[in-house]
């Protein structure tokens, strides 16, 4: 493996990690009450899904 596989698996690894705060929120969302927990597990999951994907983009434009 070089160094540009073992990057995008790293960056998958974190766009899965931001999906699976998503899922979290959503599964603790559902007794219908927004929940402080549910807000930021959703909320830092967005973010961290966003945030891997753009390096994942900006890493492959630049190579």
């Amino acid at each position: 493996m070089d160094s540009s596989s073992t990057n995008t698996v790293s960056h998958m690894m974190g766009v899965l990690l931001g999906v699976a705060a998503i899922v979290v929120g959503l599964v603790s969302f559902q007794d219908k009450e927004w929940t402080l927990f549910s807000i930021l597990s959703i909320a830092g999951g967005l973010a961290l899904a966003v945030f891997w994907l753009v390096t994942l983009v900006s890493g492959r434009r630049r190579s």
